[in-house]
């Protein structure tokens, strides 16, 4: 279905939070698959039209989609902004998940610490796959042109192969089901690409860490990156 079918959609906003508007209008004709995966949105200024706001409320809307998955924008002559090839699991809801209460990031926090501290204790390399699990989680955070979506799943999934080299399966099915949770905290962060930097280089030495058999000193890394992934180190 070509792009333009979007413009033939959209309803025109008249009030209310209009750049909230444009994203959940937007954000649903993706998951009817009205713009299909890789699909070319179109310009900044059709869609200014044809939702009848600003260029600046258009803008601020692509950013919240690139943020949340739903979008990539791409630079150069065959640029333009593009419907992603693969929208974050997050956003697809398992039946067999348990819908979680809405927390505050300080609760978040405490949890992660409790699951994760207890996970960090018991991982190790015992084989060359966990090894090569490992590494290849840690290389996914470490482009620096990946969008903002794809960056905020591989900081996520580092934690989360950790959680597989350790020795508590049910901690592990804990960990993975705060995912959503996580993301949805971290994801503003990601956009200060000092912040991504520095949580790469804390994940790395975690990493190293858990490969040389420290566990103490891993634990430690861990709840310092913990406290500094959630603001809470200052």
């Amino acid at each position: 279905m070509p792009p333009s079918k979007l413009l033939k959609n959209i309803e025109v906003i008249r009030q209310g939070r209009k750049s909230e508007s444009v994203v959940q209008q937007m954000r649903d004709a993706i998951n009817r698959g009205e713009l299909g995966p890789g699909a070319k949105l179109p310009s900044e200024p059709l869609l200014a039209e044809g939702f009848g706001v600003s260029r600046t409320v258009i803008r601020e809307a692509v950013r919240v989609l690139e943020t949340g998955g739903y979008l990539e924008v791409r630079r150069g002559s065959t640029g333009g902004t593009f419907v992603s090839e693969r929208v974050p699991d997050e956003f697809r809801p398992s039946r067999a998940s348990v819908a979680l209460p809405a927390v505050e990031d300080r609760l978040l926090l405490e949890a992660r610490l409790s699951i994760e501290l207890g996970l960090i204790q018991t991982a190790a390399c015992r084989t060359p796959r966990d090894l090569l699990d490992l590494r290849a989680a840690l290389s996914h955070s470490a482009n620096p042109n990946a969008t903002p979506a794809r960056m905020t799943n591989a900081l996520t999934d580092f934690h989360i192969t950790l959680s597989h080299l350790a020795a508590n399966p049910l901690l592990s099915h804990f960990l993975t089901e705060l995912v959503r949770p996580i993301r949805a905290s971290i994801s503003p962060r990601v956009l200060d690409r000092v912040w991504v930097a520095e949580c790469f280089a804390q994940h790395e030495a975690i990493a190293r860490a858990v490969e040389a058999g420290d566990t103490e000193h891993a634990a430690a890394l861990m709840k310092a990156h913990l406290l500094f992934e959630h603001g809470a180190d200052r």
